[in-house]
């Protein structure tokens, strides 16, 4: 956020503060609909996972976005391994987090 103004990076920051909100809830409406003692993999494959995984994606780049690499990168290992397919791409973005690397420095497109 470099070379920004200060009311320009607070907006931001309150942005994607907004948006982790609205990931957090996804994310927990869709542990909810998962079974009680769910401990194995919901495939991309299945349409009905794709909002659940796509949130919790989300949730990932917004804690990244916001400097809170610990939250991301837990968010991401559990994707990974509930997703293991890994149809995201996220195994590419969890050693930038696991480095902490700035999420406006990272290297992605």
């Amino acid at each position: 956020m470099t070379g920004k103004s200060p009311m320009a990076t607070r907006r931001r920051s309150a942005a994607i503060t907004e948006a982790l909100g609205y990931y957090q809830t996804g994310v927990a409406v869709g542990e909810l609909s998962l079974p009680l003692r769910f401990t194995g993999v919901t495939n991309w494959s299945s349409t009905r996972n794709r909002p659940f995984l796509r949130a919790r994606h989300g949730l990932a780049l917004a804690w990244w976005r916001l400097g809170d690499f610990d939250n991301a990168g837990t968010v991401l290992r559990t994707t990974l391994f509930i997703n293991p397919a890994d149809n995201q791409g996220l195994r590419d973005i969890l050693p930038l987090v696991e480095a902490r690397t700035p999420y406006e420095k990272a290297p992605i497109d």
